[in-house]
């Protein structure tokens, strides 16, 4: 094991990548950290300081994260763009997906959902 340095500031809870110069961290205070090969950098900060639980990286254009309070964001490449949830008290804890449009999130009171863009 070697220690990368990331100079986050803010506790660590996930991490997830799909290739050597494609790898995402999330904070338990709402920071957003990438590094493409060259080092971490912050890259987004949720203004309400959401706490993040875990980040799914399917591709550079295609990156899910959640939080508490029903929080979902994807990263289509361009931008990160809070997606709509009716579940705003619901604490999330696990995304994972097959594609940017098939995609699934655990959260708490045994929470599934399955989000499906046609």
């Amino acid at each position: 094991w070697l220690q990368s340095d990331t100079e986050v500031s803010g506790e660590l809870v996930a991490i997830s990548g799909s290739a050597k110069d494609n790898m995402w961290a999330v904070t338990i205070k709402g920071g957003v950290y990438r590094n493409r090969g060259k080092g971490w950098a912050n890259i987004f900060e949720d203004e309400q300081f959401t706490r993040f639980r875990d980040v799914w990286v399917g591709g550079p254009n295609n990156v899910w994260i959640v939080g508490h309070n029903g929080v979902v964001y994807h990263y289509n490449g361009d931008k990160m763009i809070k997606v709509p949830t009716d579940f705003g008290k619901t604490n999330f804890h696990s995304v994972w997906g097959f594609s940017a449009t098939d995609v699934w999130v655990a959260g708490a009171s045994t929470t599934l959902l399955h989000y499906e863009r046609r």
